[in-house]
């Protein structure tokens, strides 16, 4: 780490949107962003132009950029075919801290492996799943599991055409947050999507209906249709009542039993209710990025290398239950699936 007399530093590995993003999340969390790698000057130029990071900071040669030096910090913000192999060589290169953008791999083996050269090399990592740090998200869990609404049951994820590894694997991460359990089966309905990404033809990414139990009895369903372009809702359930939310604009709706109706039987859905309302500022999507960089540091609360690697499994167990006839899949069972690799951006 630096002195108490400057600033802790930061590689950013990607100089694309995500990467150019994260040269002022780390600024904003207070750190001094002493290199920047992309293999395309274009990149580099317009990270340069946007966020005037100085030349001798700016390198297409990942080699040089190492031989730079050690930064306390590095974020990936490359696409995912590459995050665990960086990562691999950032331990290696003795870098304590990684920010990951998600998904955190291509497949489960590559995102063990990684798991692995941390843990020898002392590096700990986040991976950017940072929903749980909006405060959206914070009210409706505490609301869910709040006598009123009894106890979370489960998460229901209306979506839209924007991929089941590039958004559905945040819901993935919210599920086991708000259930505090581990996806243990999977069921799935995918399709590919007709739509090219635009990080390139040569990422893939399906859409369609997944259905995932936790060990704990809780329930994720989410429909990621490939033809619907526009709408994202979450409804969370509890015992007693349920719960809408735009995470964009920070709008709660919902209902619970009267208290004096929870000793009742849950068939009984005619009973009189209280409605729930909040209006909460509208998301600030960047600041949640900096407070997971500042709980990495700061040994609070982060998605950790172990959970990542779950949500990664959960997603290649949609697609192994897909290709088998949409059965019932269960996580930990991939077999040769564990080194399937998926082309996801």
């Amino acid at each position: 780490m630096a002195s108490a007399n400057t600033k802790p530093t930061a590689f950013v590995i990607g100089a694309g949107r995500m990467g150019r993003q994260h040269i002022s999340n780390s600024r904003k969390a207070g750190l001094h962003v002493t290199g920047v790698f992309d293999q395309n000057y274009d990149s580099l130029e317009t990270a340069q132009k946007d966020h005037d990071v100085e030349s001798k900071y700016l390198f297409n040669d990942f080699k040089k950029l190492c031989e730079s030096g050690v930064p306390d910090l590095a974020v990936i913000a490359t696409t995912t075919p590459s995050h665990c192999d960086f990562g691999v060589q950032l331990a290696k290169h003795g870098v304590k801290y990684l920010m990951i953008e998600k998904p955190l791999g291509p497949s489960i083996a590559q995102c063990e492996e990684l798991i692995e050269q941390c843990n020898k090399y002392g590096t700990r990592v986040a991976v950017n799943h940072m929903f749980r740090f909006i405060p959206t998200v914070l009210k409706v869990k505490e609301l869910v599991n709040s006598k009123m609404l009894g106890g979370f049951t489960s998460l229901t994820i209306n979506g839209n055409n924007s991929g089941l590894a590039m958004v559905g694997s945040h819901f993935i991460s919210l599920f086991k947050y708000f259930s505090e359990s581990t996806p243990v089966t999977v069921s799935a309905w995918l399709k590919d999507s007709d739509v090219q990404n635009p990080r390139g033809k040569q990422y893939l990414d399906s859409g369609g209906l997944v259905v995932i139990h936790s060990l704990a009895g809780h329930r994720l369903t989410m429909d990621f249709p490939i033809d619907q372009g526009q709408g994202l809702e979450m409804l969370v359930c509890g015992r007693y009542g349920m719960i809408r939310s735009d995470l964009v604009n920070g709008v709660i709706r919902g209902f619970a039993r009267n208290p004096s109706d929870q000793n009742l039987p849950l068939t009984r859905s005619d009973l009189g209710c209280i409605d729930i309302s909040f209006d909460l500022p509208k998301t600030n999507w960047q600041e949640a990025s900096i407070v997971h960089i500042k709980n990495l540091f700061a040994n609070g609360s982060i998605v950790g290398l172990e959970e990542a690697t779950q949500i990664v499994s959960a997603l290649v167990a949609a697609h192994h239950s897909s290709d088998q006839n949409n059965s019932s899949v269960q996580v930990k069972d991939m077999g040769n699936f564990r080194s399937k690799t998926f082309s996801w951006a």
